[in-house]
């Protein structure tokens, strides 16, 4: 069974990964070669929900 929490008008699955610390919204933003071992370490930890929505 995939736990999940109400997150909006929808479930999603945890755990999961709010990317905006990779864009300059939380200071400066990452390059590819920095991003890079963020995400794979949040794929390696079993993150299936993704927040990439930038605004």
């Amino acid at each position: 069974m995939v736990k999940t929490l109400p997150f909006s008008k929808q479930q999603v699955q945890v755990p999961g990964y709010g990317a905006m610390g990779l864009s300059s919204a939380m200071g400066t933003a990452l390059n590819y070669g920095q991003a890079e071992p963020v995400l794979l370490k949040a794929l390696e930890l079993g993150c299936t929900f993704w927040d990439s929505v930038v605004a």
